[in-house]
């Protein structure tokens, strides 16, 4: 018997020009390449939507004027207190600039803890709110439905089952396919860019994620494996796809705390899937 392999979510018909502009926010580096792929998609149905971001360099690039850069040093699990101010101010920023920049539409993507206060704002000056890539509430800390369901208009999934599991709890959902799988990959594209890697093989792609308390977790575990793996393979070749530089710089100091950066284990950022393109077996976060 053959396998068939699922069709690719179709993206919907050209729709309406929203009435207004659009704010889109998001606040680590996978939320940039999600947001990114709706804002160019948005750019390219309405090239003269005016479309505002708090967000990364994938996102400007795609077209939104960034209202500030958020997503280099994202955090997991409970955040510094440093951090906590550092988002109270950012709201209180988003609050002055809503005030004096009619929006008809904040789009937050992930994040909803970050997110979160910013669509209550929006809220409160009637704004719609769409949320893109729904919050995993049905894995854990599902008592924030109930602040979904407050705080959003729509919720657009990106997994096939969510769609019924939001409707069943009284907000609405729609699912619309993972923004990463709509579009087939340009494989001469990420060869170019993967032209400087090494070419000698096994080749081993190591992906230790973007926040900071996953990359102090992580990151020794994975160098570890990269070491011992290369005891029994001494041609094994591996390179570390870093998010953005800054995290670079943080990966080679926690490998000097470590043992030390082992040999023929090389570092880029921003190459994320020409890596893995590149790599015939990844380890991933």
């Amino acid at each position: 018997m053959t396998a068939t392999a699922p069709a690719i979510p179709q993206p919907p018909p050209p729709t309406r020009k929203p009435r207004g502009d659009i704010l889109v926010t998001a606040f680590e580096p996978s939320g940039d390449d999600h947001a990114a792929v709706l804002i160019a998609e948005l750019k390219r149905r309405h090239p003269d939507l005016t479309i505002h971001a708090l967000g990364g360099p994938k996102m400007e690039a795609a077209g939104a004027h960034l209202i500030e850069r958020t997503g280099e040093d994202a955090v997991m699990g409970v955040p510094t207190l440093d951090k906590v101010r550092e988002h109270r101010a950012i709201n209180t920023r988003i609050a002055a600039w809503l005030d004096a920049n009619p929006i008809a539409m904040h789009i937050p993507v992930d994040s909803p803890a970050a997110n979160f206060p910013i669509c209550r704002l929006a809220k409160k000056r009637n704004i719609t709110v769409c949320h893109l890539v729904a919050p995993q509430v049905w894995a854990w800390a599902t008592w924030r439905i109930r602040k979904l369901r407050r705080l959003s208009d729509l919720v657009l999934c990106v997994l096939p089952f969510e769609e019924r599991w939001f409707r069943d709890r009284n907000v609405n959902a729609r699912f619309v396919g993972h923004p990463l799988f709509t579009h087939p990959l340009d494989t001469e594209a990420l060869d170019a860019q993967a032209s400087d890697l090494p070419t000698r093989k096994p080749r081993l792609a190591l992906l230790p994620g973007s926040r900071p308390a996953e990359l102090s977790r992580n990151f020794p575990l994975l160098l570890d494996s990269f070491r011992r793996l290369r005891q029994d393979r001494p041609n094994l070749e591996g390179v570390v796809a870093a998010t953005t530089q800054p995290v670079a710089d943080h990966l080679r100091t926690l490998a000097d705390t470590t043992g030390g950066w082992p040999d023929r284990l090389h570092i880029v950022s921003g190459k994320t899937d020409a890596v893995l393109h590149w790599a015939d077996l990844a380890l991933v976060t």
